[in-house]
């Protein structure tokens, strides 16, 4: 049976619809094509509790928003939930917990870590505070990071230059063992609209109305493809992207 992740696997990420996982682009140091991803076979399902989530910013109001509809959306714990720079004026409760130097230290290779922020083709943003691969790393080591199976960014142009494998490389150097490194190569644009009304958390999908960005029109939730940078920890998830063998 053709799912919504076969119908759109070619121009979006439904990672976190009905916990199928399914993206599309291409593998660095892999053997499978995007094409044939998921074409046989059960895909791996992430349950709730291997599923965590990094907002960058808590005070930046799309950040806060994608990762406040993808915990909906993966009912991710709230023990998983971390955000960065939350600044004292905010209003509201904050998403999960501020993230510490043990914030991380229980993340396995089982697990998959979503990053929810601004960035491009050399950093990632947090407030005014940008970080290079280098920087990054050690952030996430000083705040306990010694594994994890999927390290995804939910963020425009991370994918599209050399900041996934350098990212790589300095978290191996530290010794924290990654399955595979993700992010998209163009804009990242999620329409999905939380909410909280009389304690019932969800989101609004307006999953074919346009949005309008300062390169044109496209149509919600659309972005382009996904590089997968393979890491050096041996883990795999059938029928995913995630699925390619470690290479020697």
């Amino acid at each position: 049976m053709r799912t919504r992740d076969d119908v759109y696997a070619n121009s979006c990420d439904y990672s976190g619809w009905a916990g199928q996982g399914l993206e599309a682009g291409p593998i660095d140091g892999g053997t499978a094509a995007a094409s044939a991803v998921a074409q046989t076979g059960e895909p791996h399902r992430w349950a709730r509790q291997n599923r965590f989530i990094l907002c960058m910013d808590d005070s930046d109001g799309w950040a806060r928003s994608s990762a406040a509809a993808a915990a909906v959306h993966g009912r991710v714990p709230a023990d998983n939930l971390f955000h960065l720079n939350r600044r004292a004026e905010n209003a509201g409760t904050p998403l999960g917990t501020e993230l510490t130097t043990a914030g991380l230290g229980g993340l396995t290779l089982r697990d998959r870590l979503n990053i929810h922020g601004h960035g491009n083709h050399a950093q990632v943003f947090s407030g005014d505070a940008a970080f290079s691969a280098e920087q990054l790393a050690e952030k996430l080591v000083s705040c306990g990071l010694k594994e994890v199976g999927v390290l995804k960014f939910q963020s425009c142009d991370v994918g599209r230059g050399e900041y996934l494998k350098e990212l790589r490389d300095e978290l191996a150097r530290r010794g924290v063992a990654v399955g595979y490194l993700a992010g998209y190569t163009g804009l990242y644009c999620d329409s999905r609209i939380p909410f909280h009304l009389c304690g019932i958390r969800g989101f609004v999908d307006p999953c074919i109305a346009p949005v309008v960005l300062k390169h044109g029109i496209i149509p919600a939730r659309a972005r382009k493809a996904t590089t997968v940078v393979r890491g050096n920890a041996d883990v795999r998830f059938p029928h995913t992207l995630y699925d390619s063998p470690l290479q020697t």
